[in-house]
């Protein structure tokens, strides 16, 4: 008899314990990869944020600059005030000049330029004028806080100082920029 004591095969596959170890692992695997996943856009988002940001500054820091080193001096005919969060530039063209100011508005966050139409900057949250003598000695607006002919006679430089949000990332620049010359 010898058919009786046969033995059986194993069976093919996998047992319950095999399948559980790879289930745990799989999903330690995939929790890894989303987690990774998850930090890399957040990164992604904020270095997107933050090149916004930065390209908004830097235009209008050579928007300003590109201005300002064409100008003859301060313009104080009254369109814009020049006082600690605006400007006005006279600039010539041609034979005659044109007035063009730069005004911060602190409600909309926005910097404009010659016109309520025409903005240089969104997302500022920041925005100071500061004028320089030529010495680099701060001059100082008379007692209603706006430069008058005289004083801004004497001006020969601007140290301005903008800052830019976009999407909570803030980015802050400072810098001096002399004018040009003074009226012919």
């Amino acid at each position: 008899m010898r058919g009786a004591c046969r033995r059986s095969r194993p069976v093919a596959g996998v047992t319950l314990i095999e399948l559980v170890v790879t289930l745990a692992l799989s999903t330690i695997v995939l929790v890894a990869a989303w987690s990774w996943c998850w930090r890399v856009c957040a990164v992604q988002r904020h270095e997107r944020a933050r090149a916004e940001a930065l390209s908004t500054l830097a235009f209008a820091r050579r928007t300003i600059d590109r201005e300002m080193r064409g100008a003859w001096g301060l313009s104080t005919d009254g369109v814009v005030p020049c006082d600690s969060a605006s400007f006005a530039l006279t600039l010539p063209v041609g034979s005659t000049t044109r007035t063009i100011g730069y005004a911060y508005d602190r409600r909309r966050g926005v910097l404009w330029r010659g016109a309520a139409a025409s903005y240089v900057a969104e997302g500022v949250t920041a925005f100071a004028v500061e004028y320089l003598d030529g010495e680099g000695r701060p001059v100082l607006p008379p007692a209603g806080g706006v430069l008058d002919a005289r004083s801004a006679g004497r001006v020969v430089a601007l140290h301005v100082r903008c800052s830019v949000d976009c999407a909570g990332v803030s980015v802050t620049d400072d810098w001096c920029v002399a004018l040009r010359s003074r009226l012919p």
